[in-house]
């Protein structure tokens, strides 16, 4: 494990554990490379890279953390995140608590927040709603920083 830190909500610097093996396989095969500026970097997804580690999603994958709905009931359709667990993430920080947040859009441009979850298994699409979308999309969101 390496410690380092990086940035959180724009201004906040946290240190963090990263395991050498993922930093090897996502930042570079040499420690000098192992810094602040490469793990903020942005992902394929659009996330910072340090932000996959944290999820345990790719930083290749532009698709990582692809929302799925499945049958629900007359007031909800659960979401199930592909490639998005913050329970088996490569890196488990005490020092940070995410929020799964599902944003819903008529034209893909302008998002809007639906719901936000901690516990990815309670995240739905509400049903019983008067604005309902045609597209939803769920980002995981780092709400605190110790």
């Amino acid at each position: 494990m390496v410690s380092i830190e990086v940035s959180v909500g724009g201004s906040k610097k946290v240190a963090l554990p990263f395991l050498k093996t993922w930093l090897r396989a996502n930042i570079g095969e040499t420690e000098t490379q192992w810094t602040a500026a490469n793990l903020e970097e942005q992902a394929a997804n659009g996330w910072a890279k340090w932000v996959d580690g944290v999820l345990g999603l790719s930083t290749t994958a532009a698709q990582a953390g692809a929302a799925v709905a499945a049958q629900g009931t007359d007031a909800a359709i659960p979401v199930s995140l592909a490639h998005a667990d913050a329970d088996s993430a490569l890196l488990k920080a005490d020092a940070l608590k995410i929020a799964y947040v599902l944003s819903g859009s008529s034209d893909r441009k302008i998002w809007t927040k639906v719901a936000e979850e901690a516990d990815k298994v309670k995240l739905a699409i509400p049903l019983n709603t008067e604005t309902l979308y045609k597209y939803y999309r769920v980002d995981v969101e780092i709400v605190a920083a110790e």
